[in-house]
């Protein structure tokens, strides 16, 4: 099956369609100068240096060239907190250069359209979640390459200084990992890179391990026992690559 890059945009629970945005943050992603604009400018910017050879690796901690000696040649990738699709993408390498197929999902509307230009993999805008958590909308806070529930972070004055003086709040639509994957009718899942900011054993919570098993799993996290307690039997640490993101492989499949 080939996959064509796409936005779905799910009903969000007040009536309407996408992102909601207080702070005009979403009207900033609109115009050239703003954000989007940026954005751009850094992606021709890329294109540009891998014109003249330069290999495109986006990932932080160089976590996209360390993975290059365990993943086969070709895959399916699951990329989520997937951003623009370039900034810090683990996954944008192996789509450019080895001929990757895959999703990015990235809860921030104006961030995951921005990914269906820059990539070619299908972008949908919603926040991962458990499967009671399906249905409802998130209200999460904006900051670019971190984004978080509102009602958990801002609380916070560490948080508070981090999203600044006027964070931006938005909804997102909840699904599961698996509902998206049997939408897609997603082949197996070679690599599930997982970057969603101390949330990852919810999202885990939504990944039904029977019909949607990842040979390779990126997971940034603080508890990475936890994780590996959730996943169960076949499910291995194979390294620690950053502090704080780690590289699990299942040996039972």
């Amino acid at each position: 099956m080939t996959y064509h890059h796409k936005m779905r945009l799910h009903e969000c629970c007040d009536g309407r369609v996408g992102m909601v945005s207080r702070n005009g943050i979403g009207g900033l992603f609109e115009t050239a100068v703003g954000v989007r604009g940026i954005k751009i400018a850094k992606y021709l910017k890329l294109r540009a240096q891998m014109a003249m050879g330069r290999a495109p690796y986006t990932a932080l901690n160089g976590l996209d060239k360390q993975l290059l000696s365990y993943l086969p040649s070709g895959g399916f990738f699951v990329e989520a907190g997937g951003n623009d699709g370039v900034d810090q993408s683990n996954t944008f390498y192996l789509e450019k250069c080895m001929g990757w197929e895959g999703i990015l999902i990235e809860p921030f509307e104006p961030l995951s359209r921005l990914s269906s230009r820059f990539r070619s993999a299908t972008a949908i805008a919603a926040a991962l979640g458990s499967t009671e958590d399906e249905g409802k909308c998130l209200e999460m806070t904006f900051s670019d390459l971190m984004s978080s529930k509102v009602y958990e972070r801002t609380a916070s004055p560490k948080w508070g200084g981090l999203f600044g003086p006027n964070p931006t709040t938005f909804a997102a639509p909840i699904r599961t990992l698996s509902s998206i994957l049997d939408e897609i009718e997603a082949p197996p899942v070679t690599l599930l890179s997982l970057d969603v900011e101390g949330f990852e054993l919810r999202v885990l919570e939504g990944l039904n391990l029977v019909r949607h098993r990842p040979k390779f799993i990126l997971i940034e996290t603080t508890q990475p026992e936890a994780v590996l307690s959730h996943l169960g039997r076949g499910y291995k640490m194979e390294k620690q690559l950053s502090f704080h993101d780690y590289l699990i492989i299942d040996h039972a499949s």
